[in-house]
C-alpha cells in the first residue's frame, strides 16, 4: 500500500471515529510515542496511553453532545498557486503570514454543526512512521492551508 493509500485509509478511519462517536477502532493505529496537538491547545499530548485517554473523553463528551461532524479528505495545493482562502495580516507593517506545507498531502477537513446552526471546522492532520503507525495528530486551523476538497466521508 502506498503512503497516499495509508493516509487515505487512517483518515477515513480518523473521520469514522469522529462520526460513530467512537474512537476505539482507531488506538491501534497509534505508535507509543505519539503526540497530539492542536492550534487550541498550549501543550501537546505525548503518548500512546495519554491520547487514547484523550479520545475516550472525547467520545463520551460528544456522545452527550448535539454537535455533528461533517468529514471530507483534501489534498493541499501549492500554497503559492494563488492567493490563500485566508491569512493573519500584522498590523505594523501589513505583512502577510501563512503556513508553509507539502503539496499533496491527504488531510481530514471536519465541519462541526450544532443542532441550532452554528458552524465551526478544522483539520486533522497526521504524520506516520516507517512502522505504518501515526506518530503525530495535528488539529489544525483550515484557513492556513490551501486545499481542494478530494473525497467526501459523510
Amino acid at each position: 500500500m502506498s503512503k497516499d493509500e495509508l493516509y487515505e485509509e487512517y483518515l477515513t478511519r480518523i473521520a469514522n471515529a469522529y462520526i460513530s462517536k467512537d474512537f476505539s477502532e482507531i488506538y491501534e493505529l497509534f505508535d507509543e510515542d505519539i503526540a497530539w496537538e492542536s492550534n487550541w491547545v498550549f501543550e501537546p499530548r505525548k503518548g500512546k496511553d495519554v491520547v487514547v485517554k484523550y479520545y475516550e473523553d472525547k467520545a463520551e463528551v460528544l456522545q452527550g453532545s448535539s454537535w455533528e461532524t461533517y468529514h471530507t479528505l483534501v489534498k493541499t495545493l501549492d500554497p503559492f498557486s494563488e492567493p490563500i482562502k485566508s491569512v493573519f495580516t500584522i498590523a505594523e507593517n501589513n505583512a502577510k503570514v501563512f503556513l508553509m506545507h507539502e503539496i499533496g498531502k491527504i488531510m481530514d477537513y471536519v465541519l462541526q454543526v450544532s443542532d441550532t446552526g452554528e458552524r465551526s471546522d478544522m483539520v486533522i492532520d497526521i504524520k506516520i512512521n516507517d512502522n505504518d503507525l501515526i506518530y503525530k495528530i495535528d488539529i489544525c486551523i483550515p484557513s492556513l492551508f490551501k486545499f481542494e476538497f478530494y473525497k467526501k466521508i459523510n
